[in-house]
């Protein structure tokens, strides 16, 4: 769980079993997330966000969700879709327990990338 401050609020980012098991019904997973990201495909992604922070703060529509998100952008000019992604994947890893796993990875991609 991580709590953001976005716009004065905080909002809690949370993957319960619940939400992992509606994404992963939706057929978004950390692997394709991880895929999305390369490409800048947005749309399960900002799904991911809506139903880790649905349940939590009260978000009753994707278009609220949207709303969070254009705001997370505006906060900060540090803010951009890689931060984004990384916040979701990592809370996303964490509450499956591999956390420790995909820090790995990220670390070997980003030496990859040098």
């Amino acid at each position: 769980m991580k709590v953001l401050k976005i716009g004065n609020k905080d909002y809690v980012v949370k993957f319960t079993s619940k939400v992992i098991r509606e994404l992963n019904v939706k057929g978004i997973t950390l692997n394709t997330l991880l895929a999305d990201m390369d490409q800048l495909k947005l749309d399960n992604l900002y799904d991911t966000f809506f139903f880790a922070i649905r349940d939590m703060n009260g978000i009753k529509s994707i278009d609220e969700a949207l709303e969070v998100v254009d705001q997370f952008y505006e906060d900060s000019e540090d803010n951009d879709i890689e931060k984004f992604f990384m916040i979701l994947l990592e809370e996303y890893a964490n509450a499956m327990g591999l956390g420790k796993k995909f820090k790995e990875v990220m670390a070997q991609q980003k030496k990859k990338m040098k």
